[in-house]
């Protein structure tokens, strides 16, 4: 309810119109992730220009940003005190499934992907409370 347009890309994330409605995870991973995808770059990049562009532009971006965190970011979107935030995948989804008002969004420029997995070792000692 908080944002009436399109979001397909990470220019919102430095569009004046949300300042101080901008959350952003306190990962240099992300963080600079989220900057090079912007610029058209690799996550991957060992550029030192490239990098130092994706600098500049998260140097740009730190007065629209209200809160760099992790965990807060759900409190922040469900409170409506941010409307636009980074998220990880898992929690962003939860909370799209969750929220009728929230909607998660890969943009179009691409993201930084994980994947999360659990295993049980075939010794485990109690292999039946592992698979409960």
């Amino acid at each position: 309810d908080l944002v009436n347009e399109t979001v397909d890309s990470w220019d919102i994330m430095w569009n004046e119109k949300y300042k101080k409605e901008i959350f952003v995870l306190d990962a240099q991973r992300d963080a600079i992730g989220m900057a090079l995808k912007k610029l058209g770059y690799s996550l991957n990049t060992t550029n030192e220009k490239e990098l130092e562009e994706a600098k500049n532009l998260l140097i740009k971006q730190k007065p629209l940003v209200l809160k760099y965190g992790a965990d807060e970011v759900k409190d922040l979107m469900t409170s409506g005190e941010t409307s636009i935030a980074m998220i990880w995948s898992g929690e962003g989804l939860t909370l799209a499934d969750e929220n009728e008002n929230l909607e998660y969004v890969i943009p179009k420029e691409g993201a930084n992907y994980w994947l999360d997995s659990w295993a049980i070792p075939t010794n485990a000692s109690d292999k039946a409370t592992a698979e409960e």
